[in-house]
């Protein structure tokens, strides 16, 4: 409890929202900070600070929405990926590498809803591209643990609870319960 009230005190008190001047240099020391994780690979860090950079309101360098995109793209979320992508404005230095990111996305992936009983088993197909298999995986590992998806997964064949799906990529699609 006192290292709490220590590191609390130590922090200091928090940015004001009226002062430009102390906004842009918190800003700036999260974005350095940011880059410092990306840097060691450690992309916990990089979702903290990219989320406190948010928490800022203050406009985000495009190269910061990419490496966010490309953490969550790595870690197997996908459409936090795509909406990473979207933030950043058309015509900027970022521009190609933007696009050609997004047209993976919506070309290669199919959105999808999933609407399962907890523990229902999901077999993937197999990936050799590591943010394909991450976001098969945590398909898997999200539906087996509350039976609900929702995001963008690599085209392919999966079986929900024996049932097969061909996705197909750019397009929506649903598994539901069979109805009786």
């Amino acid at each position: 409890m006192v290292l709490l009230a220590v590191l609390s005190a130590l922090a200091g008190p928090p940015v004001a929202p009226d002062d430009p001047a102390a906004l842009q240099a918190e800003a700036h020391r999260i974005a350095t900070e940011m880059k410092s994780y990306a840097k060691d690979g450690k992309s916990a860090g990089v979702e903290r600070a990219y989320r406190g950079l948010l928490a800022l309101g203050v406009p985000v360098d495009p190269e910061l929405h990419v490496l966010a995109a490309m953490v969550a793209r790595d870690r197997g979320d996908s459409l936090t990926a795509l909406a990473r992508l979207s933030r950043v404005p058309k015509g900027s230095r970022a521009g190609a590498e933007v696009e050609a990111f997004e047209a993976n996305l919506l070309e290669n992936y199919c959105y999808l809803r999933v609407s399962l009983k907890p523990g229902a088993k999901v077999e993937t197909p197999s990936f050799f591209a590591r943010d394909e298999a991450a976001a098969a995986q945590r398909l898997a590992a999200v539906v087996e643990a509350t039976g609900v998806f929702v995001g963008l997964v690599p085209a392919g064949t999966y079986v929900f609870d024996g049932a097969v799906f061909e996705l197909h990529g750019s397009e929506a699609r649903s598994v539901m319960p069979p109805t009786p």
